[in-house]
């Protein structure tokens, strides 16, 4: 998420139960069964409800598609080659899941808000 001189990595966070494949009209959103949540953009139609109903905002539309963190299979490019090591690729186990969330929905809140007000706004 980029504010004025702010960047902050928001991560998908493959959900047990996905809101944005269960909102997709198209089913272009996928959990595998390595748990990780794909998007199909050959099916994906961009009517954003993916972005808008992901808690994380970790959905994005940029060069023309949606994309999200698929971990790149298991070996995270943005993990291996953080020059300061802030990037982590953990099991889940290991990670303090509960507070990561509680920090990414405090995150992401502002960004879900303006999204569904933009949305709101086109719809008029």
């Amino acid at each position: 998420m980029e504010r004025e001189g702010l960047d902050i990595p928001i991560f998908c966070q493959h959900c047990e139960e996905p809101i944005c494949r269960d909102v997709c009209p198209v089913g272009a959103l996928s959990k595998g069964s390595d748990g990780v949540v794909r998007i199909d953009t050959e099916r994906c139609v961009g009517c954003w409800s993916c972005s808008i109903s992901c808690p994380y905002g970790a959905i994005s539309f940029y060069d023309g598609r949606f994309r999200v963190c698929d971990l790149c299979d298991g070996d995270p490019k943005c993990a291996r080659w953080c020059p300061t090591g802030a990037i982590q690729f953990v099991e889940a186990s290991l990670a303090d899941i509960p507070r990561r969330r509680v920090a990414a929905e405090s995150l992401a809140k502002p960004k879900i808000e303006a999204r569904a007000g933009t949305m709101t706004e086109l719809k008029k």
